[in-house]
């Protein structure tokens, strides 16, 4: 099994700090939150439904590629945001209904904080990525974003090389 060559472009924290804040009181705003906590695609957060946010499990449930759906836990900061927001519609991304109208405002506010040639889908690499960072199993990772084939997600595997030394360590500590 072959790992893509292609290391993924993330976020650090003070990036999205940033990006939400050059945000704020924007309907862009609503889909970065979501997306950089959730790891959800674009086209994830837009169809998003009221009624399949479940604030007693604390998870989402997304359609993704394919029409295949999966549940998402959302971690305390997004379930007391999205617990404040007013429900306007079914949707819970309020405002913009195009991705392609989504995606250009993205990159304005990211170009304007100078993140050159980052996307939308970074976002979705930023969750990935702080989970890697975290030693979060790639198994559990690939569920999360919903992923057919572990190969899509060992991209991921290549953020955290002191994940190697740390192995190395722990045998060095079981053998001796």
């Amino acid at each position: 099994m072959t790992v893509p060559e292609k290391k993924p472009k993330y976020l650090s924290k003070e990036q999205i700090a940033q990006l939400l804040e050059s945000t704020k009181d924007k309907s862009i705003y609503h889909y970065i939150l979501i997306s950089v906590n959730t790891g959800a695609r674009l086209s994830e957060v837009a169809n998003l439904k009221w009624n399949n946010v479940n604030f007693h499990q604390k998870q989402i449930l997304v359609e993704g590629k394919g029409a295949k759906e999966r549940y998402i836990p959302m971690p305390n900061n997004l379930v007391e945001y999205l617990k404040g927001l007013k429900k306007n519609g079914n949707y819970v991304a309020p405002g913009m209904r195009s991705k392609n109208r989504v995606s250009r405002q993205f990159r304005f506010y990211a170009d304007k904080l100078g993140l050159d040639d980052y996307t939308f889908h970074n976002l979705r690499d930023t969750y990935a990525s702080r989970l890697v960072q975290n030693e979060m199993p790639l198994t559990v990772i690939k569920d999360l974003l919903g992923h057919d084939n572990i190969k899509t997600t060992l991209i991921y595997a290549r953020i955290a090389p002191e994940n190697k030394i740390r192995a190395i360590k722990i045998m060095d500590e079981m053998l001796s």
